[in-house]
């Protein structure tokens, strides 16, 4: 239903990555599996020769736009696709440092925790958000620590 709101009252600009027929022979997550298997175990740069894209490793939107890219998508947000926006799948990414700790916290959203003192964790907005929610992340990790290499380069991590 969000998606229809979206796509037809809101008139934001949903894409699709999948076509109908793929969609009805194979699962999401097969079909996001097969799009990013070639690119596993790459880093950024290998990864921007094989899709033609130029990276800017230091802008954090880099990642997501790759991403979009590998999909078959140009000129839009991950939350615009329609196969992420049915699914209720919010996308977020994490990049690791060698020693597996991610590099930055991650939002999510406000926890208002006198709500969440006064209301049964089940009947929670915090509770709500994931059960209803799917995340997909997608993880990179760096191979050096920023001291050893200031240009390192993560690589997509499986």
């Amino acid at each position: 239903m969000t998606t229809l709101v979206r796509k037809y009252i809101k008139q934001d600009n949903i894409v699709s990555f999948a076509s109908k027929e793929e969609l009805a022979k194979k699962s999401l997550e097969t079909i996001l599996q097969e799009r990013f298997a070639p690119y596993v175990g790459l880093d950024m740069r290998e990864i921007s020769q094989k899709i033609d894209y130029e990276i800017n490793p230091r802008n954090k939107s880099t990642i997501a736009h790759m991403i979009s890219r590998i999909l078959g998508i140009t000129g839009t947000k991950l939350d615009n696709i329609e196969e992420f926006s049915k699914a209720n799948i919010q996308f977020k990414t994490i990049r690791l440092e060698p020693n597996n700790i991610p590099k930055e916290h991650m939002s999510f959203e406000n926890v208002d925790f006198d709500a969440w003192l006064n209301d049964s964790f089940e009947e929670s907005q915090f509770y709500q958000k994931f059960e209803e929610t799917k995340f997909l992340f997608i993880v990179f990790q760096y191979r050096e620590t920023l001291k050893e290499n200031p240009d390192r380069i993560p690589y997509f991590k499986k």
